[in-house]
């Protein structure tokens, strides 16, 4: 028989409604019964820190069509042209995102896998990178 490395990291990437939640739960639960320290952790960026920048950017920088649940798709639009305007705004703004990822990383991740813990990741770093940040600089495949 086979045993399991107690260095398990899996990470579960997708579109949403894809099942990566529920792939996430069926792993660990079955890591559970082998006995196995596990973590499972949400990967993707969650703003705290960063949430209160995020709102004066929109307030003062984004002052038409700052509302993403109304119209999302001219929302991204002025979200793009502002950042373009505004370049070291921006990457102060893009330092201060990635800053508090790696804080967030850091915590969900690399401190339990010190811990002993194996990690189960309902979406990782890639993510964050394809959804949030490439949106923000307007990166596209097509481009």
């Amino acid at each position: 028989m086979q045993t399991l490395s107690t260095d398990i990291f899996i990470s579960f990437i997708g579109i949403d409604g894809s099942g990566k939640s529920t792939l996430a739960k069926i792993v660990s639960e079955n890591l559970l019964k082998k006995d196995k320290k596990i973590k499972i952790t949400y990967g993707r960026f969650i703003p705290v820190f960063s949430r209160f920048v995020m709102f004066i950017g929109r307030k003062f920088f984004m002052k038409k069509n700052n509302d993403m649940y109304e119209n999302y798709e001219q929302y991204q639009t002025n979200k793009k042209i502002t950042m373009q305007k505004r370049t070291i705004l921006t990457k102060i703004y893009f330092s201060l995102i990635v800053a508090e990822y790696l804080f967030e990383v850091f915590f969900k991740i690399i401190i339990p896998r010190k811990l002993g813990y194996s990690i189960i990741a309902d979406r990782y770093v890639y993510d964050t990178i394809i959804n949030d940040i490439s949106l923000d600089l307007g990166i596209s495949i097509d481009e």
